[in-house]
């Protein structure tokens, strides 16, 4: 029987996950200087806990401000896409209820993933065009619950919530209450999932190069 998994193939998943690690690690170490740096009292334990055990979800944030960011002729259409692309996968995720399958479709959605919290992560057109203008302004921001709904499928949107108040005392987003929720992006994750992405890149290519 032959293997799979090759020796090359070792040695990029050590080069991953050691990326990812320091990533989490900026993150943290982020965190504990503004607390520090700010005068302010030192997350709780649990506060640093969730940082790194939500690394999943907080990587997903990076992308969408990454996104939001990112300034050419075509950004529009790719936040468009993205959205859109999200749709499609919500979609897949409820099999097919969204177009009014009948039978099993409570059944296609897995145990974690409660159908009606999928449907309300999906997007609407007047809601998509919002979200492309919001990437218009010189701020960096997002709604809340657009954030939620993008991130539907790794927690609830109460998580969510909590989820962006701890990145905001963590000195990592902007949260500002207008009646609805707004949250900005100083900067830091964009900068640090750069970084992880680099170190990713980078370390694929040294591989490749030595085969």
């Amino acid at each position: 029987m032959s293997a799979v998994f090759s020796s090359e193939d070792f040695v990029r998943l050590v080069q991953y996950k050691t990326a990812k690690a320091n990533f989490v690690d900026e993150i943290y170490n982020h965190a504990i200087a503004y607390r520090r740096d700010g005068g302010m009292p030192p997350l709780t334990g649990s506060q640093v806990k969730q940082l790194r055990v939500k690394h999943e979800a907080i990587a997903m944030i990076c992308e969408i401000f990454a996104l939001l960011s990112f300034r050419d002729d075509s950004g529009q259409d790719r936040i468009r896409f993205v959205l859109e692309a999200h749709n499609a996968h919500i979609d897949a995720l409820l099999g097919g209820a969204e177009s009014g399958a009948e039978s099993d479709k409570e059944d296609r959605v897995e145990p974690a993933l409660p159908v009606k919290r999928l449907r309300e992560a999906k997007f609407t057109e007047r809601q998509i065009r919002m979200t492309q203008r919001m990437s218009r302004g010189e701020r960096v921001e997002i709604n809340e619950r657009t954030l939620g709904k993008l991130l539907s499928t790794l927690m609830s949107f109460e998580s969510c919530r909590k989820l962006v108040e701890l990145l905001d005392e963590a000195g990592l987003l902007n949260r500002e209450d207008y009646g609805h929720v707004l949250v900005e992006s100083p900067g830091h994750l964009e900068r640090f999932y750069s970084q992880y992405l680099k170190e990713v890149s980078f370390d694929l290519s040294q591989s490749e190069a030595a085969e």
